[in-house]
């Protein structure tokens, strides 16, 4: 997937991994070394906005209630 950085209008690639906790069941790994990972709701709540994603994680989140702005 691909997000917009809310402060910059940047974009930075990432992938959607679903958890176990069902407190935070989506999470977004960012980057490439992919150690930064953000809760989805959270981020979306910061303002990052999805631009893209593949047809599985917009299955993923929808299925989590989460509507993917892609």
């Amino acid at each position: 997937m691909t997000v917009e950085i809310p402060t910059t209008g940047g974009r930075i690639e990432g992938q959607l991994i679903p958890n176990d906790d069902p407190a935070l069941p989506l999470s977004v790994k960012l980057g490439r070394s992919g150690h930064v990972v953000y809760g989805l709701a959270a981020m979306l709540k910061m303002g990052f906005r999805i631009v893209d994603c593949t047809p599985a994680e917009r299955s993923l989140m929808e299925s989590h209630g989460v509507t993917p702005t892609a």
